[in-house]
């Protein structure tokens, strides 16, 4: 039985070492998709120019002026003359945010009495807007706990002082490095073994696994090899891209975290056989692909948090291996998560890793007969 076995998985092994495309697809298409991902799905704000109007013109407006230059997220301060003027930066696009610097706003500053300025923000960017707002919101806490700091009168109010734990920059590539890591593993995986079976029957050799002297445990691992292979060379290439390309903190315990990655393949390879099995052709097993990693992508949490769904589909993503294993990466990389901690996402990979292989090894014996 090994020996066949053997035998068959090294057959596997070779047609897809033999293709260039399959080649690139599991050694390049993971790094580039990983980079530009990465680069340019972010959240965050930077290089945004902004407008200032400044009809004060004393100490403290300068020193907010010099602030928001100074900032890591403004990549040009335009100083203008009139609100005019200011609005038309904004509707020429030529600037994300407007600041208006009242007459009084020293005076009322050094007076103990509230100082407003008034921001224009573009709500045609509406996301970046909201997130240069906060940006804002920071500059003006700052300057306010330095003047208390400074002996200046400015009123009694309550300072907050924020921390943000796993990610203290809140730096946005961390979390989506991680997240499109996990969901990368994933549908290299599921594209891999789904074409395994459907491959076979497009190029005119599935009568010759059907002949051959193996039974459908021995084809199924044979088959399962290569999306497990795959998925464990994609994993480990976007993790050490994650780690040394952009300094993402692996803090957790390496060998859960492998043991994790293990689980979640085996549920994922059940998955691309049951579509492998039932599809003629490597069109259609792609297009089954995408059509059923879908759900796993919108309730695993990677778009959406999973406590924003409806109770209904919060238990049902109970059943969705993504979910369990995206927490898991974002444990083992943000939260130093041991094995114990680990552990609530495991079991349940291990029972969807269980239960799809079972399912695969049905429908595959199904097929062959």
């Amino acid at each position: 039985m090994w020996r066949r076995l053997s035998a068959v998985v090294i057959k596997e092994i070779r047609s897809y070492l033999r293709d260039p495309a399959t080649r690139g697809l599991v050694l390049g298409a993971p790094v580039l998709q990983v980079t530009l991902f990465s680069l340019a799905a972010s959240l965050d704000v930077s290089n945004i120019d902004v407008a200032v109007l400044d009809q004060d013109e004393g100490r403290w407006s300068h020193e907010l002026i010099a602030r928001i230059d100074g900032a890591t997220f403004t990549d040009a301060v335009v100083a203008v003359h009139s609100p005019r003027e200011l609005s038309e930066l904004i509707a020429q696009r030529r600037a994300l945010v407007g600041v208006h610097i009242a007459a009084d706003f020293s005076r009322r500053l050094t007076a103990a009495k509230e100082a407003r300025v008034q921001l224009l923000v573009d709500g045609r960017r509406a996301n970046a807007g909201q997130v240069a707002v906060n940006y804002f919101g920071a500059i003006a806490e700052d300057l306010n706990v330095e003047l208390m700091a400074s002996g200046e009168e400015v009123g009694k109010a309550p300072q907050m002082r924020l921390r943000h734990w796993f990610n203290p920059n809140l730096n946005y590539r961390w979390f989506m490095v991680v997240n499109i890591c996990a969901g990368i593993t994933m549908m290299l995986t599921l594209v891999v073994t789904a074409l395994s079976i459907a491959r076979e029957r497009e190029m005119g050799t599935f009568d010759q696994l059907l002949v051959a002297p193996l039974n459908s445990f021995e084809i199924i691992i044979a088959k399962s090899v290569p999306g497990l292979m795959a998925g464990g060379v994609a994993s480990a290439l976007v993790g050490l891209l994650a780690a040394f390309g952009f300094g993402v903190p692996f803090t957790g315990n390496l060998p859960a975290h492998l043991c994790c990655t293990l689980l979640f393949l085996l549920s994922v390879v059940g998955f691309g056989l049951v579509i492998s099995s039932l599809c003629q052709t490597q069109q259609q097993a792609v297009l089954g692909t995408f059509f059923g990693a879908t759900p796993f992508v919108l309730t695993g949490g990677l778009m959406t948090p999973v406590e924003n769904m409806p109770d209904w589909l919060q238990l049902a993503t109970e059943l969705n291996p993504f979910k369990h294993y995206l927490q898991a990466v974002q444990g083992s990389f943000f939260r130093a998560q041991s094995f114990a901690q680990l552990w609530p996402n495991m079991w349940p990979l291990a029972l969807i890793a269980a239960a799809t292989l079972l399912l695969a090894t049905l429908v595959v014996r199904r097929n062959l007969r």
